[in-house]
């Protein structure tokens, strides 16, 4: 009996499909957004919050030049992790883990920072995309095509499936 929940058991997990992989696409320069990653951020939450997981490549910029003088290693890329207020058009800075260039994560941290998201920035590019999908959209719904606009004006078509 033991031998054959043990089976059932490695057969469900062999057969279901790994649903936590990353979809990183682009939305500016050496910045992505992982479609994969939009979550409500509590079930029983009676407002529109969601979070999503954004990717930064170092572009060389005095912010990673800081970093990297802080922890004395040069770094690749970092995570960061944003919930949005839909209903209140603002946006909470929850994780951020920073990568260097083995891959090898190097430094994290909780933040828990809420802002009014700012007009005409990379916050307000992913709270429009975020929260139209999720409160004018059912996230639960099966896969669809989304549009995502661009900085240049041009749009970015994608397949989304939706997690139920």
């Amino acid at each position: 009996m033991k031998k054959r929940i043990l089976t059932v058991i490695l057969t469900l997990l062999i057969c279901i499909p790994n649903t936590f992989a990353a979809n990183w696409v682009q939305y500016d320069e050496k910045k992505y957004l992982d479609t994969e990653s939009i979550n409500k951020e509590s079930a029983s939450d009676l407002l529109n919050r969601y979070s999503i997981w954004t990717k930064r490549l170092n572009d060389g910029s005095e912010p990673f030049k800081n970093m990297e003088n802080i922890l004395n290693k040069k770094i690749w890329y970092l995570l960061m992790k944003y919930t949005f207020d839909c209903d209140r058009k603002t946006i909470r800075d929850d994780d951020i883990v920073i990568y260097d260039l083995d891959n090898k994560p190097i430094y994290s941290n909780q933040s828990y920072s809420t802002s009014s998201v700012v007009p005409e920035s990379n916050g307000e590019y992913l709270y429009n995309y975020v929260c139209a999908r999720c409160v004018n959209n059912n996230p639960t719904s099966s896969t669809r095509t989304n549009y995502i606009p661009t900085q240049d004006g041009s749009n970015i078509r994608i397949k989304v499936k939706h997690r139920r």
